[in-house]
């Protein structure tokens, strides 16, 4: 009668998990900001891909050729080894991503209790068959590595799904807001919109490998709050009476006598604030040469650490602004150096 490996194998892969986790600083400090009530969906998915790569790495290092029967994960071992682990990343991830939802919604007046993402069965039930199906070891073990990852970071995208469609049915409006990161693919720049509940479409929670795409939650009440950085976004009324700290500032050569309605929809839409566009103005990174539209109206591109502003150099207008791209800011800044 062959020896059932099974149970010795789970209590192997178990301790593994929580030794790799446990002698994970990253993933204690991002443990500890959530439950001290100061973290966002950032730290929250930050830390799901911690705890997704402390089990894969567990796996990594357990389910070793020698340590399978006939070098193969058969059905019956994948479903009482891999899924209880599997089930505990989601336990410790959903939990984390309740508590940040908790903050959420203290910090919006609402008073609803925060909802624990369902466990998806259909997500396990694929990645078993997945690995049960594979004859080739190198192929079986790299499928329990980014796509353990991959379904540690979705458990949070569950939380903030969750607790939307939560929230609509208790009567409120809430929103979900995709913004596409410049340059991004095609399938993200297709899903880049504005959903209020419950005309949400399912995939715009869906983040895929090296994703920068921004998503913000309106819980319905006026404010909006981006998920991934909990910085609340202006509204064109706000960034409107703000704007007095620019008007009257020299840009470039060019007194800034107003904002553009246009521009104000963007400062509010795309999170730009007005201290951002004041130190563009004041400490510019770059300042583009005037270039001409299909209408023939100037305009100078004003790049600063934080935003960039395109400048009507005639009428002092700003037409519009966009936040500064990373990689821009960083290379400007570089080069100054030099």
């Amino acid at each position: 009668m062959a020896e059932d490996i099974a149970p010795a194998l789970l209590e192997q892969l178990k301790a593994a998990f929580l030794e790799n986790l446990q002698n994970d600083k990253t993933a204690a400090k991002l443990l500890a900001q959530i439950q001290a009530g100061t973290a966002n969906y950032a730290v929250a998915g930050d830390y799901a891909e911690q705890v997704g790569t402390a089990l894969a790495d567990a796996f990594y290092n357990c389910l070793t050729l020698d340590a399978l029967p006939n070098g193969q994960m058969y059905w019956n071992i994948a479903d009482r080894v891999v899924r209880p682990l599997l089930e505990q990343d989601y336990e410790l991830v959903s939990t984390a991503a309740a508590q940040v939802q908790t903050v959420l919604n203290e910090a919006a007046g609402i008073g609803i209790k925060a909802q624990k993402a369902a466990l998806n069965q259909d997500r396990i039930e694929g990645l078993l068959n997945a690995i049960s199906n594979e004859d080739n070891y190198i192929k079986m073990i790299g499928t329990l590595n980014e796509p353990v990852k991959t379904f540690s970071r979705s458990v949070v995208d569950d939380t903030l799904k969750a607790n939307v469609e939560f929230q609509g049915k208790s009567g409120l409006s809430p929103k979900i807001i995709r913004k596409a990161e410049y340059k991004c693919c095609e399938w993200c720049s297709k899903l880049a919109g504005t959903y209020e509940y419950p005309d949400v479409p399912d995939d715009i929670y869906r983040r895929h490998e090296n994703c920068r795409c921004m998503v913000e939650y309106d819980p319905g009440n006026g404010r909006r709050q981006n998920v991934h950085t909990k910085q609340w976004t202006s509204s064109e009324e706000s960034a409107k009476i703000e704007s007095r700290k620019i008007i009257g500032l020299n840009a470039s050569g060019t007194t800034v006598t107003g904002i553009s309605q246009h521009a104000y929809q963007r400062i509010a839409e795309r999170n730009v604030t007005m201290d951002s566009l004041k130190d563009a103005i004041e400490n510019p990174l770059q300042t583009k040469s005037v270039k001409y539209d299909e209408l023939g109206r100037p305009s100078v591109t004003i790049i600063g650490r934080k935003a960039t502003i395109r400048l009507n150099p005639n009428t002092g207008v700003i037409a519009t602004v966009n936040p500064t791209h990373t990689k821009t800011a960083n290379k400007l800044i570089k080069k100054g150096k030099t």
